[in-house]
């Protein structure tokens, strides 16, 4: 069952890869590592949140 997984993967990748395909391939790829990065740094600038100054009634 692996051995399928993996020779379909291939073979997707292969297709993907290979031709016309292969720009609009790589550019989406492209496209979601821009937003996975610009989502990772916008969660690091999210501050953590301080008690600091929080009056407990």
């Amino acid at each position: 069952m692996i051995g399928v997984g993996l020779t379909s993967g291939a073979l997707l990748a292969a297709w993907l890869l290979t031709g016309s395909r292969k720009q609009k391939t790589k550019a989406f790829v492209a496209k979601g590592a821009r937003n996975l990065s610009r989502s990772l740094k916008t969660e690091n600038k999210v501050s953590a949140y301080e008690d600091s100054e929080v009056h407990y009634i």
